[in-house]
C-alpha cells in the first residue's frame, strides 16, 4: 500500500489514528512531538513506522537496526489494538482507545532472501518469498494421523 501524498510502502490503519495516537507513533519513530520511549520492552530505540498526516496509514522508513516486523507487532500489541489486560490498561492510561486494524503487505529485504510482511487485523506475519517474489512453499504438515502398531513383543503371537 502506498499513500497518495507519499509513495513509500506501508499498511493501512482503520479507524485512522487520532492526533494523540499519531503523535505517539511519530515520536517513537523520532520524527514527531511524542515520546521517544514508551516503556521497557519496545523493540529498539527508534521505530521504522511513521503515521501519515491523515492517520490512515503507517509508512515504513528504513532505520538501521529497526526491524519493521517486530515494531509493527509491538505497535499493534501495545498501542493500536491491545488485547491483554496490562497492555490495554497502559494504553488507556496514555489516552489511547485501541481498536485499530492494520492491513497491507510490504516487501522487506531479508538476509538470505526477501520477506513479505503481511498485516491483517491484529496479526502481523512474515512470508518467505523466492527470487520471483512468490511465496516459498513449505513442506506439508503431517496429517496428524498415527500409525497402528500391535502392542506385542517380538516372538509373541496374538493368536491363541
Amino acid at each position: 500500500m502506498s499513500h497518495l501524498d507519499d509513495q513509500s510502502p506501508g499498511v493501512t490503519v482503520q479507524p485512522p489514528l487520532a492526533a494523540p495516537e499519531a503523535d505517539l507513533v511519530a515520536g517513537l519513530a523520532g520524527v514527531g512531538p511524542g515520546p521517544r520511549r514508551v516503556w521497557p520492552g519496545q523493540p529498539g530505540r527508534r521505530s521504522p513506522w511513521v503515521p501519515c498526516s491523515a492517520g490512515c496509514c503507517l509508512v515504513s522508513r528504513s532505520w538501521p537496526g529497526a526491524d519493521p516486523v517486530e515494531w509493527l507487532r509491538f505497535l499493534v500489541r501495545e498501542l493500536l489494538a491491545p488485547q491483554a489486560r496490562e497492555p490495554r490498561e497502559r494504553a488507556l492510561g496514555l489516552g489511547l482507545p485501541g481498536g485499530h486494524r492494520v492491513d497491507g503487505e510490504l516487501l522487506l529485504d531479508g538476509v538470505l532472501r526477501p520477506r513479505l510482511l503481511v498485516a491483517a487485523g491484529r496479526r502481523v506475519r512474515v512470508v518467505l518469498v523466492d527470487e520471483d517474489l512468490l511465496p516459498v512453499e513449505r513442506p506439508p504438515r503431517p496429517s496428524g494421523r498415527g500409525e497402528v502398531v500391535p502392542l506385542v513383543s517380538r516372538g509373541q503371537s496374538t493368536e491363541r
